[in-house]
């Protein structure tokens, strides 16, 4: 029980990583990008390619995936922008619908349908904390994702940067009327969600397989993460994310393994039932 546990607090921290960038990028453009999956599905191929196929070490690896998503990222917000601009957000929304075709297929044509072994980034035994083993590939995952929450709580509470993003999120038209770069803040905020998503990818490789169905494996248990913390609150996608991973494994480890999709699954419909707005979540009052 404690084994399945640990092992659901890592798997609820790699989907931490992903619904951080849904949050991230959904609270400063109000937009919701359907390619995120194949963002993540992307990083684990780069990844794969990087370490199996050019023989790299896995940090430089890491700072190439980066850098390609930074791209992609960019690219994203260059084919969307103007349509976000307009509030048109379903229809940006389904230009990311068609983004992630155009990757999946890339990827396709490139890769093969077969589906790839990445190898963990450490092959060493694995350690011993509090009884529960936890390999050095979890223990990156976790200090990967304890990483990205102390930078983010630094640049929020105690940065310049950090109260233009919330003055953004908060209402973008004032902030632009005040002199807040609000296009730079929404071409960062795509940026740091591809990001994120693709290195998600490349650290979650080696416990499932590179394939073109990875992303759909943890984007779907990311976005549950994000509505049980409260959708638009960073400490409830953590939260969120992580309820998510416990529940999922001990499901699997306590009842069967076909169990686990609903036990996730099921705990989004409780959870709308009792409380609709998420565990950190607040209803919106508009005043007229």
């Amino acid at each position: 029980m404690l084994q399945a546990t640990i092992n659901g607090i890592v798997l609820g921290g790699a989907y931490a990583l992903v619904a951080i960038g849904f949050v991230v990028l959904f609270n400063n453009t109000k937009f919701f990008n359907f390619a995120h999956g194949d963002f993540l599905t992307m990083g684990a191929f780069l990844g794969y390619s990087f370490v199996v196929s050019l023989k790299l070490a896995w940090p430089l690896a890491i700072v190439l995936i980066v850098v390609a998503m930074t791209v992609m990222g960019l690219l994203t917000e260059l084919l969307t922008r103007q349509v976000v601009s307009r509030r048109a957000l379903l229809i940006g929304a389904i230009a990311t619908l068609g983004l992630g075709l155009v990757i999946r297929a890339v990827i396709q044509m490139t890769y093969g349908p077969v589906d790839l072994y990445l190898p963990p980034l450490v092959d060493r035994p694995a350690v011993r904390v509090f009884g529960a083993a936890l390999s050095y590939q979890q223990l990156i995952i976790v200090g990967f994702v304890l990483v990205v929450l102390l930078v983010l709580y630094w640049i929020y509470q105690h940065t310049f940067v950090g109260l233009v993003l919330k003055a953004t999120a908060e209402d973008p038209t004032a902030a632009q009327i005040m002199g807040v770069p609000t296009a730079l803040v929404v071409r960062g905020s795509f940026v740091g969600s591809a990001v994120l998503a693709g290195v998600a990818g490349f650290l979650v490789a080696p416990s499932f397989s590179v394939s073109l169905l990875l992303g759909y494996l943890i984007v779907f248990k990311a976005v549950v993460g994000s509505f049980v913390g409260g959708f638009g609150s960073l400490v409830g996608a953590v939260v969120g994310a992580v309820i998510v991973g416990v529940a999922e494994v001990n499901a699997a480890y306590l009842v069967d393994a076909d169990y686990r999709n609903i036990a996730v699954y099921g705990l989004l419909i409780l959870l709308f039932i009792v409380r609709p707005t998420g565990l950190f979540g607040t209803k919106l009052v508009e005043k007229v």
